[in-house]
């Protein structure tokens, strides 16, 4: 086919041209892998399938390049499971600290902390997800109150999502002076992926 020209005279692209820069954009973009009809043109880069496979066209182009712009259903959880995560300080506190854990579930609510050693030696200042506090108001609570041994203890606090911080800031008032490493279990379900 012969070149097309414009109005001032400039050669434009040949009919073979544009199918070839056509199936190379559809490889680049990856249209037809993610579900787009296929342009209705036929050269090098194949074209839209027939009824019959229509021979010699490929819904994928010979690049193989797989495409940036395709949605793809991820698989949603599948079940909760109950899951314990870990919260402990690096060392001996003396004083205030903030133990913070990251749990790497999809969704995880904790419902009960469970302070290990002599929880009398421990008052909570905080609890949060995120930023946010878990309390209704400011103010301490008391380490006997997360201890294993405390009946109807479990809570609903907000979920943590991935990659979210579950914080307990706590105080030492323990009576050793080398002060005593915190050590707490969060109890709690979180999602599970099929």
């Amino acid at each position: 086919m012969a070149s097309r020209y414009d109005l001032v005279g400039q050669t434009l692209l040949g009919a073979d041209e544009v199918r070839s820069l056509l199936g190379q954009w559809m490889d680049i973009v990856g249209a037809q892998r993610a579900g787009f009809p296929a342009m209705g043109y036929h050269g090098p880069y194949g074209g839209h399938p027939g009824p019959f496979g229509a021979q010699g066209h490929r819904v994928a182009g010979p690049s193989g390049i797989p495409p940036r712009n395709a949605l793809v259903d991820r698989q949603g959880p599948a079940r909760a499971d109950r899951i314990l995560l870990p919260m402990s300080s690096a060392g001996n506190v003396t004083g205030s600290a903030t133990i913070t854990a990251r749990p790497q579930n999809v969704a995880y609510r904790p419902e009960r902390i469970i302070v290990g050693g002599t929880p009398s030696n421990w008052t909570i200042n905080d609890i949060k997800v995120g930023n946010r506090s878990q309390l209704s108001q400011a103010g301490e609570l008391p380490g006997e109150a997360f201890a294993n041994t405390a009946i109807d203890t479990f809570v609903s606090f907000e979920t943590v999502q991935t990659a979210m911080d579950f914080v307990v800031q706590v105080t030492f008032i323990g009576t050793a002076s080398a002060g005593e490493q915190f050590k707490a279990a969060v109890f709690g379900t979180a999602a599970i992926g099929g």
